[in-house]
Parts: structure tokens; sequence; C-alpha cells
């Protein structure tokens, strides 16, 4: 329980210290049906363009969380 915690800790502290975040939705993708390997790749890939070409039109310097 306590790694548990202590690692809930530091991925908070890390997402905190992020300048650009990224969390694609997955609740679609279920971690152990590997047929759904290839659909999880895509829609992080598509995410991640997307965040890319949103964070372009951001003055430098700025944080940017998307969700």
């Amino acid at each position: 329980r306590s790694a548990l915690v202590a690692s809930t800790s530091r991925a908070l502290e890390d997402r905190a210290a992020a300048d650009l975040l990224i969390t694609p939705p997955m609740n679609h993708v279920d971690l152990l049906d590997w047929t759904s390997f290839d659909a999880g790749i895509e829609v992080g890939y598509r995410t991640t363009m997307e965040a890319l070409e949103k964070a372009r039109a951001v003055p430098t310097g700025a944080r940017l969380f998307l969700a």
C-alpha cells in the first residue's frame, strides 16, 4: 500500500511539473486485450498530434494542460 501511495504522489508531482501534459482518452482500451493495441496507439498518436497543433498557438513560456 505504501508503494502505491508513493507512486501516486510521484505521478501527481510529475504531472504538476510538466509544461505540456497530454492524456489520450484510453477508457475504451482494455490493457489486457492485446487486440486493442493498435487502436490504443492510434488514439495516442491522434491526440498527441492535436495537442501539438494547439501548443504551437500558445505563447512561448506558457504552460499548457490538455486533457
